[in-house]
């Protein structure tokens, strides 16, 4: 799991790089989730450290989950946790896991500059691995089941919470979804120019005309991809979020025993155990700052 949080954490620098290798109308149009007009603003890095640590963090979740999945097999996994693969996804999941094997098994070995350098080319072949699974199941099309595709079967298991077993809250369940929105727009920036010049001076018309032809396919809203159906969700909480916030801070319950702060319950006997228990203390701090008097 290291070795694949670790691989992840490099395709997604050498995808970040071809941001400054294409027009600034590219990433408007990267940054955009409107088929026909682009961004006012262009798509960017993170202002913020944490901000993109945080987001790297939803990928290298998504992947591990994965690998946990591919330990069951592909049917018990559907079996047990409801998660599909096309044969596609299936068969790069698995090169993924190869490759993992292979180092896992020659890790603490200390070896000579050809074996370095073999050590370089394994390591070079598991990032080339990831970046072509995070391709494959971006490039679904879904219909009605949208959960036959794994990333948004993912999706829907960070918006389980983990404490109470119900569902996140809007907050916090958009934060994920803008996580993997903003890895899988870094990660088809890159498959789509793959191969193309690193010199922005040679960057063609048609290439950036390809792709416009391959963002409208799959990173546009209503294109019904995992990218369209993520959009769709992050609208729906916003909405949601916008809502709760104009609800009241503090409520009282019909039965006035209770109130609810932020839609957490505090009753009053707490509240007044909790009175109590603090006079208590401060008392008692109060005594032994005037020696027992």
């Amino acid at each position: 799991m290291a070795l694949l949080g670790d691989s992840f954490d490099r395709v997604i620098k050498r995808c970040s790089r071809r941001m400054e290798l294409v027009p600034h109308e590219t990433l408007r149009w990267l940054n955009s989730i409107d088929p026909n007009k682009p961004a006012g603003a262009p798509f960017t890095l993170k202002e913020r450290d944490k901000s993109m640590y945080k987001y790297r963090q939803f990928g290298k979740r998504c992947l591990c989950y994965y690998g946990r999945m591919y330990r069951l097999g592909r049917d018990e996994a559907e079996q047990q946790h409801g998660i599909r693969f096309n044969d596609v996804q299936w068969e790069k999941l698995e090169g993924i896991v190869d490759r993992l094997e292979m180092m896992a098994g020659e890790g603490g070995e200390e070896g000579e500059e050809g074996e370095e350098n073999e050590g370089d080319e394994q390591t070079a072949a598991l990032d080339q691995a990831v970046f072509e699974f995070w391709v494959a199941i971006l490039k679904q099309q879904v219909a009605f089941k949208v959960y036959v595709n794994p990333l948004l079967h993912f999706t829907a298991v960070l918006g389980i919470n983990d404490e109470t077993g119900g569902w996140a809250q809007a907050k916090h369940f958009t934060t994920s979804l803008a996580g993997l929105v903003w890895c899988g727009r870094v990660l088809m920036l890159e498959h789509i120019f793959e191969g193309q010049p690193e010199d922005p001076e040679k960057v063609t018309i048609d290439m950036v005309e390809r792709f416009k032809e391959e963002y409208r396919r799959w990173l546009a809203d209503g294109t019904h991809t995992p990218f369209s159906t993520m959009i769709r969700w992050m609208s729906y909480g916003k909405g949601f979020r916008n809502k709760e916030s104009g609800l009241p801070t503090v409520m009282w319950e019909e039965s006035e025993e209770a109130v609810r702060y932020l839609g957490q319950q505090i009753k009053i006997r707490e509240f007044r155990d909790a009175v109590k228990a603090g006079v208590d203390e401060a008392e008692a701090v109060l005594n032994e700052l005037m020696f027992g008097q």
